[in-house]
């Protein structure tokens, strides 16, 4: 009976350890990837945000450039558009 008081009094402490080393490393993971998608959707909202402040930028510019200066003759590249009015 001493024997096996003796491998729990050295089992339990081991395993109390490794249980609460476990959870603190699993704690800290899911914090970790709690932030990176919080960062991630932070980044992907500010990017529409750019991307559409840029669409209505485009748009107001070439509606003024169409109003002012007569008509569009061509508009060169789909991804850089060059608007060259006459």
């Amino acid at each position: 009976m001493g024997m096996a008081s003796l491998i729990m009094a050295i089992i339990t402490p081991v395993a109390a350890f490794i249980i609460r080393f476990s959870l603190t490393v699993l704690l800290s993971m899911l914090v970790a990837i709690s932030v990176a998608a919080a960062v991630a959707v932070s980044l992907a909202a500010s990017l529409a945000f750019a991307f559409a402040l840029a669409m209505a930028v485009g748009m107001i510019v070439v509606t003024f450039l169409v109003g002012s200066r007569g008509r569009i003759i061509s508009i060169t590249e789909p991804g850089n558009p060059t608007v060259v009015v006459t």
